[in-house]
């Protein structure tokens, strides 16, 4: 039974409609930034201003939303790619050019703008807050928990490789997937598994998955009985392959690198996020050469039985206390059944997106 539905839509599909609706995500987005930012208050952090990057640093709505949200002033760095620039401060204090880092900061910084919150009558209420911790607190997604029932051969595996929506950076990344892949093909052989990829390498120059669509029509072409190893060496969009995960019945583990160039293991964290918020079941590894001690003994045990045992006290089961009515009920199983059977291709912030998808409550079918 699900416990879930979608406040508030209509039948409207008129531009003002779509306002409203595009306003309501971005303030979702914003309302879970605050929780993000409470909890850490409640841990004694204590702080007044966020500084953005990314795409969505261009968008004025997030921010000023953001801002109001949160009550927190925003820095909007006048800088194209500011984490690239952060990095390179680094270099430049571990060089020698500057004495410190903050000295490396003072000097290379640029201007920026500053979105500050408005307040009163125009910041979000406490009583919008609590609806929305009520309604997106710690549901679990929109898949059955698959069990491994102990009889799949793991003698070949599935690899799949989520990549960058940008061709130049897939391409860029590309020989250090390579080289990873190779690893751990090589590790797998010696244990006697076949590790095999699931999609080609393109002509383009690199063998990322890099689109939702491009995701769905590989996991089309996989047994979903078959074991599966997500393997990410560099950054990745996690809504590239989510949708097929969701439905994979086969045991799955994520493996990343470790590496103090490339952020394998950070695209790693975000799809176990997504996968653990979607209520799938995984396992997950990283090494940074992968014949330590630490990655063959929990590889051998994901080999064995098709899971790992690990901590996953951090991650809250939905509380049926907040289960919607009947008629929410109905409306999130009919929502979910056409999302099961037709899939969809959303618009931008898509993990954002899915994360909302998986709000309703899509669970126990």
């Amino acid at each position: 039974m699900a416990a879930r539905g979608l406040d508030g839509l209509t039948l409207d599909g008129g531009i003002k409609d779509l306002a409203l609706d595009y306003l309501a995500t971005v303030q979702a987005l914003a309302y879970g930034t605050r929780q993000i930012l409470e909890a850490m208050r409640a841990k004694g952090a204590n702080f007044d201003t966020l500084v953005v990057s990314g795409g969505l640093a261009k968008n004025a709505l997030y921010l000023r939303e953001h801002a109001d949200a949160t009550g927190c002033r925003i820095l909007v760095p006048d800088q194209p790619e500011p984490v690239l620039l952060g990095a390179a401060m680094l270099g430049a204090a571990a060089a020698g050019d500057f004495n410190n880092l903050p000295a490396a900061m003072a000097a290379m910084s640029g201007k920026g703008s500053t979105v500050v919150p408005r307040g009163g009558g125009r910041c979000l209420s406490q009583s919008e807050v609590s609806s929305f911790s009520t309604h997106a607190g710690g549901s679990r997604g929109l898949s059955r928990h698959y069990e491994y029932p102990g009889d799949i051969p793991m003698t070949k595996i599935a690899l799949v490789a989520s990549g960058d929506l940008r061709e130049s950076a897939n391409i860029l990344c590309w020989p250090a997937q390579q080289a990873m892949e190779k690893k751990l093909t090589d590790v797998l052989a010696a244990l006697g598994h076949d590790l095999v990829r699931a999609h080609p390498v393109k002509s383009s120059g690199h063998g990322f998955i890099a689109s939702q669509r491009e995701g769905m029509d590989v996991f089309a072409g996989i047994d979903p009985q078959m074991p599966l190893i997500v393997a990410e060496a560099v950054w990745q969009y996690s809504h590239h392959v989510l949708a097929g995960l969701c439905f994979h019945k086969g045991p799955i583990l994520t493996v990343a690198n470790w590496s103090g160039q490339w952020p394998g293991l950070v695209g790693l964290l975000n799809l176990n996020g997504s996968l653990s918020k979607a209520g799938v079941s995984y396992a997950s590894l990283w090494s940074a050469d992968f014949d330590d001690t630490f990655f063959l003994n929990g590889l051998e045990e994901w080999l064995e039985s098709g899971k790992i045992k690990q901590d996953q006290s951090h991650i809250a089961p939905f509380d049926r206390q907040y289960a919607g009515s009947e008629k929410d009920d109905a409306l999130a199983v009919r929502i979910a059944d056409d999302l099961r059977r037709n899939k969809s291709i959303m618009g931008s912030s898509t993990k954002a997106v899915w994360a909302c998808i998986t709000r309703l409550s899509l669970t126990s079918f």
